[in-house]
C-alpha cells in the first residue's frame, strides 16, 4: 500500500475511534457501511476496510464480509501492582493469564529476545551500574483477547539473573518474582513511578495507537535485603485498558 493510502486509513480509523469514546458510536451500536464510510470521509473502499481491520485488531469492533460492523463493549484490565510482588493465599504468584481468566479475558504474553543489553541510562542509575555496563533484558508483549495492551522491559543484574531461567529464551513458570526469590534475593521491597507522557513511535506501533494516545508509563523497582535493586520493570500500558489498583498498610 503507498504512503499516502495508509495516511488515510490511519486518519479514518482516528476519526472512528474518537467516535467510538466520546459515545457517537455507542456500545452495541453499528458503525455506517463502507459505502456510507467512502462517501462521507471521500475515500476509497480500500482505505476504509483498513481502518475497519485496524479497529478490530484493538477490539473496538466487530466486524465480518456482508454485515455492519459493531461497536463492542469495552473491558478493562485490571492491574493490580501489589498482587504481583507477593504470593497469594495459596503460596502461589498471580500470573498475567491467570489474572486475565479471572475477568473472563483470554490473555497471554510474547516474549523477545532474552539477553544481555547495555544499562540504559536510568536502569545504569537504579541499579548503581556505570553508564551502558551489561544488564540482561526480558522484553514482552502482553495480550488480552487478542490485543496488545501492554508492553513491558525487565532488567536484572547479571550477576542475579545469570543461572537462572530469567537468563533463558522462556517464559518463566511463576513469574519473575518466584524465581528472584528462590535464587535468594527475595524483594523485600518495591517501589512504582507513574507518569502518563504520549506514546513513543515504538510504542504505537507495538500497542496500534495513535499520535494522539498516551500511555500510562510504569517503572516497577524490586529491593531485596539492604535495598539492593534487583529487578527494574519498565512498562507502557494502554491508557484506557488499565486500572491500576492499590492497597497500602497505613502506619
Amino acid at each position: 500500500m503507498v504512503r499516502g493510502e495508509e495516511l488515510k486509513y490511519v486518519q479514518l480509523a482516528n476519526t472512528l475511534r474518537d467516535g467510538i469514546r466520546d459515545g457517537t458510536y455507542p456500545a452495541g451500536s453499528e458503525l455506517p457501511t463502507v459505502t456510507e464510510l467512502r462517501e462521507q470521509h471521500r475515500v476509497t473502499v480500500v482505505t476504509v476496510q483498513e481502518a475497519l481491520k485496524m479497529l478490530k485488531r484493538e477490539g473496538l469492533i466487530d466486524s465480518a464480509q456482508g454485515r455492519r460492523s459493531k461497536v463492542l463493549k469495552e473491558r478493562q484490565i485490571l492491574q493490580r501492582s501489589a498482587s504481583y510482588v507477593a504470593p497469594g493465599p495459596d503460596g502461589k504468584w498471580l500470573t498475567w493469564k491467570q489474572q486475565c481468566a479471572e475477568l473472563g479475558i483470554d490473555g497471554w504474553q510474547e516474549l523477545g529476545r532474552v539477553g544481555e543489553v547495555p544499562a540504559p541510562e536510568e536502569i545504569a542509575t537504579i541499579f548503581g551500574l556505570e553508564p551502558e555496563a551489561p544488564v540482561l533484558v526480558r522484553p514482552r508483549v502482553m495480550f488480552a483477547d487478542g490485543e496488545p495492551v501492554e508492553v513491558v522491559d525487565s532488567y536484572y543484574p547479571v550477576e542475579v539473573a545469570s543461572g537462572t531461567p530469567l537468563a533463558q529464551q522462556r517464559l518463566v513458570s511463576g513469574g519473575s518474582i518466584k524465581v528472584l526469590t528462590e535464587a535468594g534475593y527475595a524483594p523485600v521491597d518495591c517501589t512504582e513511578e507513574l507518569t502518563f507522557p504520549l506514546a513513543t513511535q515504538d510504542e504505537r506501533n507495538r500497542l496500534n495507537l495513535s499520535v494522539e494516545d498516551r500511555v500510562v508509563r510504569m517503572v516497577r523497582t524490586l529491593s531485596a535485603a539492604e535495598g539492593r535493586p534487583v529487578e527494574v520493570h519498565v512498562a507502557a500500558l494502554k491508557a484506557d485498558r488499565h486500572r491500576l489498583t492499590y492497597r497500602l498498610p497505613v502506619h
